[in-house]
């Protein structure tokens, strides 16, 4: 399976966006839990052209979005409306904090999947399950954006060992390396 995520940014201006441009380390964090079995790509500092001509040559079959700040729902929205209108059959899922906090927010056509809590685990399940053909609402964290409602699957635990867990998939970045600052205007 091929899964594209997603790192929505603001535009420069006043605010901690000023302050901080940080690495899209828990996408990176998932991504590498993927990566063994699935073809994984991330897109930072994008433009909407830049992410049509990604979805057309990469053509991925499950979009992963972060949502991490409530500023930035309208602009993730936005984001899985264009995947929508470029891959009809892709299936899209939003996960970040303000997904977990505030998953109503996404109760949208152009959404399949909400990601609530951590991804480590529940994002493997799903891009998996969606391989096998199976049924998402087996999928322990996710809450599925159905036609007449939304549907939680089910608190997953909380990840114990973060030693299980994979170190960051930073290659998939490494073009955007020197973008990211913390504390410093650029």
């Amino acid at each position: 399976m091929r899964i594209l995520f997603v790192q929505p940014r603001q535009q420069r201006g006043v605010g901690f966006r000023r302050l901080s441009v940080v690495e899209p380390l828990a996408v990176e964090t998932v991504a590498a839990c993927l990566e063994k079995e699935h073809e994984v790509r991330i897109l930072d500092f994008f433009t909407i052209p830049e992410l049509r001509a990604l979805l057309e040559s990469f053509k991925p079959d499950l979009c992963g979005i972060s949502c991490g700040f409530t500023i930035d729902v309208y602009k993730v929205l936005a984001i899985a409306k264009e995947i929508r209108s470029c891959l009809p059959k892709a299936k899209v899922m939003i996960g970040g904090h303000h997904a977990t906090m505030k998953f109503q927010d996404f109760y949208h056509d152009s959404v399949d999947y909400v990601v609530v809590g951590e991804g480590e685990e529940t994002a493997p399940d799903l891009a998996s399950c969606l391989d096998r053909g199976g049924d998402p609402r087996e999928v322990l964290g996710l809450v599925l954006n159905l036609s007449e409602e939304q549907h939680f699957t089910g608190s997953r635990p909380a990840v114990r060992d973060l030693d299980s867990m994979p170190f960051p998939a930073r290659h998939l970045t490494q073009r955007h390396r020197k973008d990211y600052y913390l504390t410093f205007w650029k």
